[in-house]
């Protein structure tokens, strides 16, 4: 078992997709995407083949928030693991101007035993360089962020902000979010239309229970059409109810300087290097605080991390904007060190 290993289901697992499976083109309905990026979730960065995945509906159930009491849910969950078995993804491995597309299905095969209430999955090998080992051009996310979304197209509008996130902006013609969208020609075919129940939807979900905020910022038009649109893409500060809820509250309470030793003692457990308070005194508590939960939740495991102290500062620089809008240069990082010694 690798040190990582997802061995039940959790809203803090990580979705790691490559970036051409993101741009791929599929439709599926909200649940059966739900379903789908669950199992996702259950891979690790240890793994270098597909496995069979296994998922009783009851743990299933709990992660969606809902009781599963009737036979409703399982005969319902029995009935999308039909539907996704024939569901297939469309992928662009070469370009716009020069495409190779790939078509095949997510699944190898998809099991569902009644008595036991439990689906066996393994995903087709196809995809493997797509979800496996992937060392660039890829996106990731939490299941937390996504699992509450109520309409289909939230999820596939979310990973395609997601993947602009640090670019802060992205700009797609109708045309393509049309096609990404797997849209039928007359799906929505006024603009109008697009923008309130497709669009604005989504932004309005993603807003609400994702960890970026997505504004439209801006319509192209040729002449009175609307041809593209640009999103503007910020962080949000959106929690999802976390499992290790109580060890969020409990270090949600403690003093910065209690968090500062926290944070060294991570830092120390894991990069063998002190990261002492000198060097985050300077940073606000929710900054430290903020940092304290991504590691707890390695959300920095897949990183290439080669020097701990200097990634980990201007990481606490980045929050402490975000936080304050302050912005603390090396100089004064600097100059506090030297004068903290002194």
């Amino acid at each position: 078992m690798g040190k990582y290993e997802r061995d039940r289901l959790s809203l803090d697992n990580q979705i790691v997709k490559s970036n051409k499976m993101i741009q791929g083109k599929y439709k599926m309905s909200a649940l059966e995407q739900k379903l789908v990026l669950t199992l996702c979730s259950k891979i690790t960065n240890n793994d270098d083949m597909f496995t069979e995945f296994t998922m009783t509906t009851n743990e299933f159930a709990n992660l969606l928030g809902i009781e599963n009491k009737d036979y409703e849910f399982n005969r319902t969950l029995k009935r999308k693991c039909k539907v996704l078995n024939n569901k297939d993804i469309e992928m662009n491995l070469g370009t716009k101007e020069s495409p190779d597309w790939l078509f095949f299905h997510w699944f190898e095969y998809i099991r569902y035993i009644p008595g036991m209430a439990t689906i066996k999955m393994k995903f087709s090998p196809v995809l493997e360089p797509y979800l496996l080992n992937l060392k660039e051009t890829y996106t990731k996310y939490r299941l937390g962020y996504v699992i509450n979304f109520k309409s289909e197209y939230s999820f596939r509008m979310y990973e395609l902000m997601k993947q602009y996130e640090k670019i802060g902006e992205r700009t797609m013609t109708i045309e393509e979010i049309r096609e990404v969208l797997m849209l039928e020609e007359n799906q929505y075919s006024k603009y109008s239309h697009l923008k309130a129940r497709v669009i604005q939807k989504s932004i309005e979900e993603i807003n609400k229970y994702s960890d970026i905020k997505v504004t439209l910022e801006k319509e192209e038009k040729e002449g009175k059409k609307v041809v593209g649109l640009v999103f503007a893409i910020n962080r949000n500060d959106y929690k999802y109810p976390i499992d290790n809820w109580l060890e969020y509250e409990q270090y949600s309470k403690k003093t910065k300087s209690e968090l500062q030793i926290i944070l060294n003692s991570l830092i120390l457990a894991r990069y063998k290097i002190n990261f002492d308070n000198k060097k985050t005194d300077l940073f606000c508590k929710e900054a430290i605080f903020d940092l304290i939960m991504e590691l707890k939740s390695n959300e920095y495991e897949n990183a290439s991390i080669k020097y701990p102290i200097p990634y980990f500062t201007k990481v606490l620089q980045e929050k402490e904007k975000h936080f304050t809008g302050k912005e603390i240069s090396k100089t004064e990082l600097r100059r506090y060190e030297i004068e903290s010694m002194m």
